[in-house]
């Protein structure tokens, strides 16, 4: 089997209608978790407004030349980390495929600093998921905490990489 070609590329507004329709995808598998996410009246989910607010960073996410996710990392001067994923999405035929393990490390590495990871209480794929990434990426160099039954993966990546910064 060959190995899957992934690119990944920062999304500017020209893209609103195409992460827009991609939420649409993550927003029904996360209703699944979310007890508030319903559909309104239209028929569609709300959307993910604030991608392009400017302290955050928008992603596609090609697969062999096709549509397969997105993802978007917060940046935060006045927090105790710096840097948030805030939304992860990878259509379900990739999932399971090392897509999201390769998506994930290349916005770690891209990123250097103090990174926080949190799911969503009953997610448990996606617990599961984020924290073996993570081990692997950091060597089980990373602290897990819990708000409101949520966890929360915290650590520092620019230790990883002591030249870079």
């Amino acid at each position: 089997m060959n190995e899957l070609e992934i690119e990944v590329s920062r999304a500017g507004l020209e893209h609103q209608s195409l992460l827009e329709n991609l939420s649409q995808f993550y927003l029904y598998e996360m209703s699944l978790y979310v007890p508030y996410i319903e559909l309104r009246d239209n028929g569609l989910f709300g959307g993910l407004a604030y991608w392009h607010e400017p302290n955050h960073h928008s992603f596609l996410v090609w697969v062999d030349g096709n549509w397969a996710g997105f993802a978007l990392v917060q940046h935060y001067e006045d927090q105790p980390f710096e840097f948030d994923m805030g939304d992860f999405f990878i259509l379900r035929k990739y999932q399971g495929k090392g897509v999201g393990k390769r998506v994930a490390t290349q916005l770690f590495d891209l990123f250097l600093g103090k990174w926080r990871v949190h799911q969503t209480a009953q997610n448990f794929p996606a617990q599961a998921f984020w924290q073996s990434v993570i081990d692997r990426y950091t060597n089980g160099d990373y602290t897990q905490q819990y708000e409101d039954r949520k966890p929360i993966q915290l650590f520092d990546n620019s230790a990883l990489f002591p030249c870079s910064s």
